[in-house]
């Protein structure tokens, strides 16, 4: 198989890795925080090694004070503390880096 061929059937490889997890992430579901905010992606945007880090210094430490607590405050702990203006900003981020990692598709 020469050069070519050879990148085709990677690609196809790719593509198929690419449907599988995309179809294993079709309809609504609830994704974990800390894994969309995984370690790398915190060190390499923030202050902070973990999101559980990044809560206990805004005074979270469950979900019911995460859901009260309010989004003015988070934008302005992401702001100061990230590479981000917001926190809505630093989710998409921290799902589009998921989603390329889980597809190997680069949805940035």
């Amino acid at each position: 198989m020469d050069d070519f061929g050879k990148s085709l059937k990677n690609f196809s490889s790719q593509l198929e890795k690419a449907q599988s997890e995309l179809s294993k992430m079709d309809g609504t579901h609830s994704y974990n925080l800390n894994e969309i905010f995984s370690p790398s992606f915190m060190t390499s945007h923030t202050h902070y090694n973990s999101f559980e880090s990044f809560l206990r210094d805004c005074g979270i430490t469950n979900q019911s004070e995460f859901d009260a607590y309010p989004d003015s405050q988070l934008d302005k702990k992401v702001n100061e503390n990230t590479a981000f203006s917001s926190y809505e900003d630093m989710l998409n981020t921290a799902f589009k880096d998921y989603l390329s990692k889980r597809t190997g598709i680069n949805f940035n």
